[in-house]
């Protein structure tokens, strides 16, 4: 059976951008609000993952006038 050959780059150990290893997490949301999540990473050239973790990071602020205006009552 043929191969990918990306599939042996795939096992080999990532390189680490960071002083730890990422670890898996879930997150709720609904699927129209991970659709505009994905398309909010895409936009900066990065994965969710990634997004999720400069924002925890503090590498990407939120610009909390912009969150404000956005801000829905429940």
């Amino acid at each position: 059976m043929p191969y990918n050959p990306r599939s042996r780059e795939n096992l080999k150990p990532r390189q680490r951008y960071y002083e730890e290893p990422k670890k898996r997490h879930e997150v709720m949301v609904t699927p129209e609000g991970w659709e505009g999540f994905k398309a909010l990473a895409s936009r900066r050239g990065l994965s969710a993952s990634e997004l999720i973790e400069q924002l925890g990071r503090g590498l990407i602020e939120i610009d909390s006038a912009q969150d404000d205006e956005r801000r829905v009552e429940h």
